[in-house]
């Protein structure tokens, strides 16, 4: 004997079955009030973000280029040569240069070049300067916004 299903019993299936349209709905909308949030918390981190990529880049990102230049040249790139030195062999480099040490002169996350001094005024280890005028890309050197290699 074969049971069959009554209409009943069929109607409980295919409603249990799916979702219903307002559950969908509601659904959709948890997700985008919870990716609006999200996106607004990380609209206010980006500068932080940054500005850690460029603290990292200033201590120690172009440190090995600028100690294979150093070991290469005898020195370090003057300030008037700059980063630039890393790039494209300075005059007068002769067949010492052994670069580039990068393959493109680096700017900050803002779009600037970043500032360069040797001697250094601020590490008295006798390493170069290298900072970025930051979010304000206003040239404040130690102050304001600035990302430099010398405050720890």
């Amino acid at each position: 004997m074969q049971m069959t299903s009554t209409p009943l019993k069929q109607q409980a299936r295919a409603r249990a079955a799916g979702f219903t349209l307002l559950e969908i709905i509601i659904v959709v909308g948890l997700i985008a009030a919870l990716s609006g949030a999200l996106i607004m918390g990380l609209q206010g981190s980006s500068n932080s973000g940054q500005i850690a990529i460029t603290k990292q880049f200033v201590t120690a990102g172009v440190k090995a280029p600028l100690m294979s230049y150093r070991l290469q040249m005898g020195d370090y790139p003057s300030t008037e040569q700059g980063l630039g030195a890393l790039v494209t062999a300075p005059s007068g480099a002769g067949s010492k240069w052994a670069g580039p040490y990068l393959e493109q002169e680096a700017t900050d996350p803002w779009g600037q070049a970043y500032n360069y001094r040797y001697p250094g005024t601020n590490n008295k280890n006798g390493t170069p300067d290298i900072w970025s005028s930051g979010p304000n890309r206003q040239n404040e050197e130690g102050g304001g916004d600035d990302v430099n290699n010398w405050d720890k």
